[in-house]
C-alpha cells in the first residue's frame, strides 16, 4: 500500500451506519440547496428565457431521477438515445407479468417528459415483453406536447395523439 493509502475494515452494520449518516447528509445539503433557490427564486427568474425550456441540473441527474422513476414502475430501461430537437427512442422491457398491451400502453406517458427535457421533434417508446420480444411502438411529435406544455390543451391530450403500432 501506499502512504496515502489506507485499509478500513467495517461489519456490515457499521458499514450501513456509515452509509445511512452519508445519505442523511446529502439530504440536508439536497434541501439547503433547494431552500437557497426558493430564497433567491426573483434574483433568478429574471434571467430565465420564458420563450425556451430551460432544463434545470445537470443531464445525468435528470437521467437518473426519470429512469429510476420508470424502473420503479416495473420496467428495464434498455436503451435511451435522444438528439436535442432531433429524435428521442426509448426502448423498455416489461419485468412484470401483466397485461402486456396495458403496460405497453403504460409507457406511452413517458413520452411528454422526455420531450419536455430534450425537444425532441419525434419521440418513440419501445415496448418488450418480459422476454425480451417486441410488442408495441408508442410515438408522437413536438407539436402535441407544445400544445401540452403552453396549456392549450390538457394533458390527456397526449392519450388522444398517440400513435400505437403492434410490432
Amino acid at each position: 500500500m501506499s502512504p496515502n493509502e489506507k485499509l478500513i475494515t467495517l461489519s456490515r452494520p457499521e458499514l450501513f451506519d456509515r452509509v445511512n449518516q452519508i445519505v442523511r447528509s446529502l439530504e440536508v445539503l439536497n434541501l439547503s440547496h433547494k431552500f437557497f433557490g426558493f430564497d433567491n427564486i426573483d434574483k433568478f427568474r429574471p434571467r430565465q428565457n420564458t420563450n425556451h425550456i430551460e432544463p434545470s441540473g445537470r443531464d445525468e441527474m435528470w437521467l437518473l431521477f426519470f429512469l429510476s422513476g420508470i424502473c420503479s414502475q416495473g420496467f428495464e430501461v434498455l436503451k435511451f438515445d435522444y438528439e436535442p430537437n432531433g429524435k428521442a427512442l426509448m426502448i423498455v422491457k416489461d419485468l412484470t407479468e401483466q397485461d402486456p398491451k396495458m403496460r405497453g400502453v403504460h409507457t406511452s406517458q413517458f413520452i411528454y417528459p422526455i420531450w419536455l427535457r430534450t425537444c425532441a421533434k419525434d419521440i418513440s417508446i419501445v415496448y418488450k415483453l418480459r422476454n425480451g420480444n417486441l410488442y408495441l411502438r408508442s410515438s408522437s411529435n413536438n407539436k402535441v406536447c407544445e400544445e401540452i406544455y403552453k396549456e392549450l390543451k390538457p394533458f390527456e391530450h397526449l392519450a388522444e395523439k398517440v400513435n400505437f403500432e403492434l410490432v
